[in-house]
């Protein structure tokens, strides 16, 4: 055997034991039965934040859960509600025992809505007894079913008056941004007063009397408006 082969042979059996040794150093390096078989442990900060992303989705699931019933049940009582008042207005009494006024509350405005009935309320007009000194009768509009009158002075200021019978269904709208809306009596009348939150706007009041819709609207002071429409009363009386 030559100096090569001996080299070559010397170099084979190295590489053999290398390969060997490093063989039996990673199945040392393999945990042994007893120590796989502990229980890991995480830090506190890990577990907290386990429980918390935990919690977080349970807490999701049954918010879920419960908004798909509620809609479910709202749905329910809403038919229930709109079934029960539909037979209820089957019934003359009931429907004449109902406020026929409905308030509907929106972000930028109040809509009132009068809601009317067929019915026989003999044709009856309105005029203020009171106004103010200075204002006298501008114009006056029939459209049949609704009269509007038009007050002025001699500075151009204005008192817009109209009135309708409530057998037909009619929507006033208000602007909430510069108005502030309460309950008030006109001669123990129901009604609404409109205070303008600025001189920009006009104030107002609506009410109901005898069967018949009336509003004013000005830029005079609300107690003033209250008095003119406190003092309205049928033309021919």
């Amino acid at each position: 055997m030559d100096k090569k082969q001996v080299e070559e042979a010397i170099f084979e059996a190295l590489l053999r034991q290398a390969v060997i040794d490093k063989y039996h150093a990673e199945i040392e390096a393999i945990p042994s039965r007893e120590e796989l078989s502990q229980e890991i442990s995480f830090t506190p900060e890990f577990e907290f934040r386990m429980k918390k992303l935990f919690a977080y989705e349970r807490r999701k699931i049954i918010i879920n859960t419960i908004s798909m019933y509620s809609k479910k049940i709202a749905s329910v009582f809403i038919i229930s509600i709109a079934i029960m008042f539909g037979i209820l207005f089957l019934h003359p009494e009931v429907r004449a025992a109902t406020n026929k006024v409905i308030m509907e509350l929106y972000k930028k405005f109040t809509s009132i809505i009068f809601i009317g009935e067929p019915s026989e309320v003999d044709k009856k007009d309105w005029y203020p007894v009171y106004l103010p000194d200075g204002y006298y009768e501008n114009s006056v509009e029939d459209l049949g079913k609704v009269t509007y009158i038009e007050f002025i002075n001699d500075k151009g200021e204005k008192i817009r008056f109209s009135y309708r019978a409530e057998g037909s269904t009619s929507n006033l709208s208000i602007d909430n941004e510069n108005h502030i809306i309460e309950n008030i009596k006109v001669n123990e009348n129901m009604g609404y007063s409109a205070i303008a939150l600025t001189e920009e706007f006009e104030n107002g009041v609506i009410w109901t009397i005898d069967g018949f819709k009336l509003d004013l609207w000005s830029r005079l002071s609300i107690t003033e408006i209250k008095k003119i429409a406190e003092s309205v009363s049928e033309k021919n009386k």
